[in-house]
């Protein structure tokens, strides 16, 4: 009798095994504190971002015109590295207090064609703001220093 298959499967098990992820019960057991911490932080700071964002219809477009409110339309495309780095740039202004009211809706720069024909936008990354309800500035900015500034016209 060889035991040479036998030991083979064991080692291939216990390697797979060791690649899996960590989930539920034995991640809590291994994660320490902070990181538990970090992590409450993050799903907290998801949800304020999910505040701020929303996924754009013609409906909730026109009920913010009607109640005059600021708000900005951002087209972004998926795979898209300038639109990632917009994004990013949005994400860290949603931190920055100054810009806790800011609502942006997203348009899918690949499915609504609908809205890019009524807004008349023809490349990704277009901001719109709306002050009162009104357009008032267009840009196609990434960094975060030239979007607050875009967003303080």
């Amino acid at each position: 009798m060889t035991f040479k298959p036998i030991f083979t499967a064991l080692a291939l098990t216990l390697v797979a095994m060791t690649a899996m992820p960590m989930t539920g019960h034995a991640m809590d057991k291994t994660m320490k504190h902070d990181d538990k911490m970090m992590m409450a932080m993050d799903e907290k700071m998801d949800k304020k971002m999910e505040q701020n964002q929303m996924a754009y219809s013609p409906a909730l477009f026109q009920k913010m015109v009607d109640a005059k409110s600021n708000f900005v339309l951002a087209f972004h495309k998926k795979g898209c590295s300038a639109c990632a780095e917009q994004q990013d740039s949005l994400n860290a202004i949603y931190k920055d207090s100054a810009y806790k009211n800011l609502s942006v809706l997203l348009v899918d720069f690949d499915n609504d064609t609908t809205a890019l024909q009524t807004f008349k936008v023809g490349q990704q990354t277009t901001l719109i703001s709306f002050k009162n309800g009104v357009e008032m500035e267009r840009t196609t900015a990434t960094s975060t220093n030239d979007i607050k500034t875009f967003l303080a016209k």
